[in-house]
């Protein structure tokens, strides 16, 4: 069987259409992934600064000494934050009287008060700008008269030549000026009046800026004592605070699974700081998981169906082309295979997308063993084998048949109920 041009637009042109569906389907499967990624690596630092504060719970020796048997971390050994805590403890307090000893903050009330002298002196010299502010205006709001300022216009240092278009707008402007001021001659009359003025302006914008920036000085003095003030008694809590999000910077590069060894053989029954450890785990695992996903799943399929896509928007604009007008082609001309995979790309998005909302929202990581290799991540979060979106793992989990998840005993029952509702019955196979 054969077909004319005129079919085959109408096939490519409807080919397009599906290809464009589901391109659009798969883009909102990468932005969902995208924001997922970002809503977990903030779940992540939070994580890991819970886990920091498991080890670091108070500022002494003690707790330095065992975060560093726990962790490895020896930054609290080598720049002791009691150390740095006293000496800013004594340069605080140091601050403190050396402010209360000076007389600007002494006198606060009496040079920055309502009715401060400072204040009314500021006031005083303000008034007096506004005149001289107000006498400049009469001349700086009139049209074009600035221009003729920088340009020095009227003057020996003009230096706009006569054949310029700008020279005749300015010696217009210029014009203008003395007739609206009643003046004879700018550079004679224009020029001189609005130095006089301009020269006063100049003088009391100096004269306030001075008392503003007295008062400024006593009003930085009092903040600085009031944030000195406020800051001496959180010392503690401030430096536990720092080493607690230092350790979690550390942390975030450390191997878990070896921490939990360590954990096991110094604090095996801090409880606390393993559901912190498998929590980060988990948050580690999930952006993981979500980036592969992403990558050798999502990527591929939509770099794919744009080239198909794009494939099928060539073919429309070839079979439009006038000199194929009469010309019959073969069937082997369409594209009868894609037609029949629509509802399977769109069926594979839907299913993918359970699987991403399924990684997104799991919390149970404290029954997951950090004895399991991390590969078993995918499977206790979805329920599942892996798929076709991640096949470097579907490789793994096929050389791994044996392996097994280990999880503690107590929540056995919470993992058949996981299992019974968040099983999927069909795979998400390969596909062509």
């Amino acid at each position: 069987m054969s077909y004319q041009a005129h079919y085959l637009v109408s096939h490519f042109r409807e080919m397009h259409t599906q290809a464009e569906e589901i391109l659009r389907a798969y883009q909102e499967l990468s932005k969902d992934i995208e924001e997922g990624i970002v809503t977990i690596r903030k779940q992540l630092d939070e994580a890991l600064l819970e886990l920091a504060k498991n080890y670091v719970a108070e500022l002494s020796p003690n707790s330095f000494e065992r975060t560093k048997k726990l962790t490895g971390f020896q930054g609290f050994l080598r720049r002791d934050p009691l150390v740095a805590m006293e000496r800013e403890r004594v340069q605080l307090s140091n601050r403190i009287e050396k402010i209360r000893q000076d007389e600007s903050y002494r006198k606060r009330m009496i040079l920055v008060g309502e009715h401060g002298t400072l204040v009314a002196e500021f006031r005083e010299r303000e008034s007096f700008l506004k005149i001289w502010e107000q006498k400049c205006n009469v001349y700086e709001r009139l049209p074009d008269f600035l221009s003729l300022i920088e340009t020095m216009y009227d003057t020996p240092d003009f230096n706009v030549s006569w054949y310029q278009p700008r020279y005749w707008k300015l010696w217009a402007a210029g014009d203008r000026i003395c007739e609206v001021l009643n003046m004879n001659d700018f550079g004679d009359d224009v020029l001189p009046a609005y130095r006089e003025v301009e020269q006063q302006r100049a003088k009391w914008r100096i004269q306030v800026k001075d008392v503003q920036d007295k008062i400024d000085a006593v009003h930085q003095l009092v903040q600085t004592h009031d944030e000195s003030v406020a800051r001496l008694p959180r010392l503690p809590e401030i430096y536990l605070e720092n080493c607690q999000a230092l350790l979690a910077k550390h942390l975030e590069m450390a191997d878990i699974p070896l921490l939990d060894v360590w954990r096991k053989s110094d604090a095996a029954d801090d409880r606390g700081l393993e559901s912190s450890l498998r929590k980060v785990a988990c948050m580690k695992n999930k952006l993981l998981l979500l980036e592969k996903f992403h990558k050798e799943g999502v990527f591929p399929m939509l770099r794919s169906m744009q080239e198909r896509s794009n494939k099928y928007r060539r073919k429309i604009t070839k079979y439009r082309r006038p000199k194929y007008a009469h010309t019959r082609f073969p069937q082997s001309t369409l594209d009868t295979k894609f037609k029949g995979k629509r509802s399977k790309y769109l069926s594979k998005r839907t299913k993918a997308g359970k699987l991403v909302d399924r990684i997104l929202v799991y919390d149970s990581y404290s029954r997951f063993s950090l004895e399991n290799d991390p590969n078993f991540w995918w499977e206790e979060m979805t329920g599942k084998p892996p798929t076709s979106f991640t096949p470097s793992l579907r490789s793994w989990y096929d050389n791994h048949r044996s392996g097994s998840l280990i999880r503690d005993e107590q929540y056995q029952q919470s993992k058949i109920a996981m299992a019974k509702s968040q099983y999927i019955e069909d795979d998400l196979g390969y596909m062509s």
